[in-house]
């Protein structure tokens, strides 16, 4: 799961630049249609407490580490409920002295071929909605294709290709950009029209800084990234999109430089806090954002408190 991009992704198709000059996980956040919400009069079941204000990194040195190639399974995304789905499963959550109910607004379902590639995803939304997403694999391209929930007035099944390089390695939709990859397979450079629109900076074999170069009143927005360094990082679902960081995001700082619309310097700051089952696996994961410039208007999705669920399959 590319984590390091979640809300720098949110925050790029919010000035613009669209979903074109990142790694795409659409996946995260899938676009189906939820009915009318519905009460419960189940309590929250779980609690948690977290400070981020002084900034301190949890220590993860002591968890087992995971055993190699597991996949994910499941994936259950829960946040803060705005109304616009029902609400099931709710926890609260209270970080620097705030507290927030948070209940589930979707799910996902993977499953792979025999040689582990990802096939197809399954989407339920809180509201019984379901989407499907799936892949077929040739050694030129793949093909995508999304069905989703055709009981809704206006959806339509879509399908588009991904070309691929002699690597095996997305190259970008030719009507828009062009991805460039180092000699590890990180994406470096994204195109467009052959000005540089972006650009990933890599170190130790994890993804420190993207910097995202819209130009004109948006000036350059970027986000710079912390790791877990005793820890690997969550599975990468889609190596076609290029190789994911090593370890596992600790911290994520969006910045901004030469902006007319937008605060100049460190604008917003998201912390991830992890809970690990026996194996050491990351089961749980909890994305507080915390503002530091108050005129900043965005959050990132799911708003600035969501956790996510993994389950997972391990050799």
């Amino acid at each position: 799961m590319k984590t390091t991009m979640l809300y720098s992704l949110l925050f790029l198709t919010l000035l613009g630049v669209g979903v074109g000059c990142k790694k795409e996980v659409e996946e995260v956040r899938p676009p189906v249609v939820v009915g009318p919400p519905t009460s419960t009069t189940t309590p929250p079941v779980a609690t948690t407490v977290i400070s981020s204000t002084a900034i301190p990194l949890p220590n993860y040195d002591f968890v087992v580490q995971p055993p190699a190639n597991c996949r994910f399974t499941k994936l259950i995304f829960k946040a803060v409920n705005n109304g616009t789905f029902p609400v099931v499963d709710p926890e609260t959550v209270t970080a620097d002295g705030a507290s927030y109910t948070v209940s589930k607004e979707y799910e996902v379902l993977y499953s792979y071929d025999q040689l582990g590639r990802l096939v197809q995803t399954d989407y339920i939304s809180a509201g019984g909605s379901k989407a499907v997403r799936k892949y077929e694999y040739t050694s030129q391209r793949i093909f995508r294709s999304f069905f989703p929930d055709l009981s809704i007035q206006g959806n339509k099944n879509h399908l588009d290709t991904i070309p691929l390089n002699g690597r095996g390695l997305s190259t970008g939709p030719p009507d828009y950009h062009l991805i460039e990859y180092d000699a590890e397979g990180f994406p470096v450079r994204y195109l467009n029209n052959g000005k540089l629109a972006a650009q990933v900076f890599v170190e130790q074999s994890n993804i420190v800084k993207y910097a995202s170069y819209v130009g004109s009143e948006f000036g350059t927005g970027s986000d710079t990234t912390l790791y877990f360094l005793s820890r690997p990082n969550l599975p990468n679902l889609y190596p076609f999109l290029g190789k994911s960081s090593k370890n596992l995001v600790a911290r994520n700082t969006t910045s901004m430089i030469g902006s007319t619309l937008y605060p100049n310097g460190n604008v917003y700051q998201l912390n991830y806090y992890y809970t690990f089952n026996e194996k050491g696996l990351a089961t749980r994961v909890v994305r507080h954002g915390i503002k530091l410039n108050q005129n900043w208007p965005f959050t990132p999705d799911g708003g600035a408190i969501n956790i996510t669920y993994y389950e997972y399959s391990c050799p």
